[in-house]
């Protein structure tokens, strides 16, 4: 079989859902460039074909930027105090059920 076939059928099964899936988890290294040259080359490539990896990519670097620019308010002490234990009654409640314990046993 002719070696341009191979490559074709190769690059053809990288840009499957597979061959997404199996991108998606070298993604945050590939912008972060911590990739080593052949993994690179090989996102880069997969990037060139696959329109909805591009898209998917510049979703992840929007995300990315807009975590970066968050900045916390604070909350008024009083306010921060209420909303702790809002929050903790509603796990007591959701995740200390003793109905809860027993579905997990079963």
């Amino acid at each position: 079989m002719p070696q341009t076939s191979k490559r074709r059928r190769r690059a053809s099964a990288q840009r499957t859902p597979r061959g997404c899936r199996k991108l998606f988890d070298l993604l945050s290294d590939y912008l972060d460039g911590r990739l080593e040259t052949t993994p690179c080359a090989r996102v880069s490539r997969h990037l060139g074909g696959c329109a909805p990896c591009r898209e998917f990519l510049s979703s992840l670097i929007r995300t990315v930027e807009t975590c970066r620019r968050y900045r916390p308010s604070r909350l008024r002490p009083q306010a921060a105090a209420r909303a702790r234990a809002t929050l903790l009654a509603e796990y007591r409640c959701v995740c200390l059920r003793p109905d809860r314990h027993r579905e997990q046993e079963s």
